[in-house]
């Protein structure tokens, strides 16, 4: 099974009924969130652009005055509604609707505005979405918390929200009292000629060196929290992952991981520089070094072994099962790729398009337990659409 779709049976089911045209028709909508920056005015606008665009569309299908057009219309506004893009930071959302229900998809990314009608979902940005435009991951680790970002290639996204740790400041105010407190004898106890106890009794103390170790524990007991939370995030996703911080407190971090994803150098920044403007110019020339080194696009191209080139050739390998991995250009793989603010007008997408022609090779692509991937930046596909690495 590909991993596109590992643990997920209900997409996997929506995939293989959307292949044979079962199931629909579907109603498939890629929402982004956007910037709001306070402003939740942004948001009912693309929200009402999307229901008012739906209703359109259907309305060419079923006729003005049918009822369908509204009632379809008016099952995503409802959903939609219960949204609430100031609290949730993900890059927006896919919902694909039938009859008889609706499945609602979280991106990472942000996808490119979108609405389709048709017998075959609009599942392209789900399947691509995160690990694929995903150059790598910086940790930034402070002296009293860290935050996690995401380096997509052209800017970073702040995950911080994903990890689940103490700070140190937490750990400080939830410690015991006792707990600066330490208690050691100089030897053991032992009868004297007397008759009682000889040796040295307990000696307690709460100053100096003692302080400090325990505040070096509990710094360690800090990091070790935060790599705990990191872990599940990256483990087993093959983005590498660059820590950042100043040196002593970014080596104790690197040497707390289990995983091979870490890489061996750090960022030396520290303060108020660990932001995602210096992040990002620190880690971009080192996450494109690393995802780009030994690449294996570097083997492949027009005529090499087991490659196909093109839509043709690569959709002809798609339908035969043939496909191992499948290289999109990040022009054609369902997201934004630019800086730019939301876009609050929606591509509808017909048969014949572009995008569904994709939407379709990668749904079979993982069907077949293939991966897709999205090349780097400085790998980029330029002359086609789509390039294959086969099995046979």
């Amino acid at each position: 099974m590909s991993a596109h779709i590992a643990n997920n049976p209900h997409l996997e089911t929506l995939i293989e009924n959307g292949l044979k045209a079962e199931g629909g028709p579907y109603l498939s909508l890629a929402i982004q969130r956007p910037r709001l920056a306070g402003n939740v005015q942004k948001w009912d606008i693309l929200k009402k652009n999307a229901v008012q665009d739906i209703e359109e569309l259907l309305e060419e299908t079923f006729g003005e005055h049918a009822d369908a057009p509204r009632a379809w219309s008016g099952r995503f506004g409802d959903v939609l509604d219960t949204f609430d893009p100031l609290a949730n930071q993900c890059g927006g959302w896919l919902l694909v609707a039938r009859e008889d229900g609706m499945d609602v998809f979280e991106l990472q990314d942000t996808p490119q505005s979108a609405i389709v009608w048709g017998d075959t979902p609009y599942l392209l940005p789900v399947i691509t979405d995160g690990i694929q435009r995903t150059r790598g991951w910086v940790l930034a680790v402070g002296q009293q918390q860290a935050d996690l970002f995401r380096w997509d290639g052209v800017m970073m996204h702040d995950e911080s929200h994903r990890l689940d740790y103490r700070s140190y400041d937490e750990m400080r105010e939830t410690r015991e009292p006792e707990g600066n407190v330490n208690l050691h004898t100089n030897s053991a106890l032992r009868p004297n000629a007397n008759g009682g106890a000889g040796g040295s009794g307990a000696q307690f103390h709460a100053a100096g060196a003692a302080v400090d170790d325990y505040d070096e524990v509990q710094m360690k007991d800090y990091l070790n929290g935060v790599a705990k939370a990191v872990e599940p995030i990256i483990a087993g996703t093959g983005n590498p992952l660059i820590v950042a911080g100043d040196p002593k407190t970014a080596g104790w971090t690197k040497d707390l991981f289990e995983l091979h994803e870490l890489h061996d150098d750090h960022i030396d920044l520290a303060g108020d520089s660990l932001n995602a403007d210096r992040l990002a110019e620190a880690a971009a020339p080192m996450l494109t070094a690393i995802t780009t080194e030994g690449h294996e696009l570097h083997d492949m191209g027009e005529g090499a072994p087991l490659t196909a080139a093109g839509l043709s050739a690569v959709d002809e390998a798609a339908n035969e099962g043939r496909i191992r991995t499948l290289y999109l250009a990040a022009d054609v793989d369902g997201f934004q790729d630019s800086n730019e603010d939301e876009r609050i007008t929606f591509q509808v997408l017909g048969a014949d398009t572009l995008p569904l022609r994709v939407n379709t090779l990668v749904m079979r692509t993982v069907q077949a337990g293939g991966e897709v991937k999205v090349p780097p930046t400085a790998l980029a596909l330029t002359d086609t659409e789509a390039l294959a690495r086969l099995r046979y």
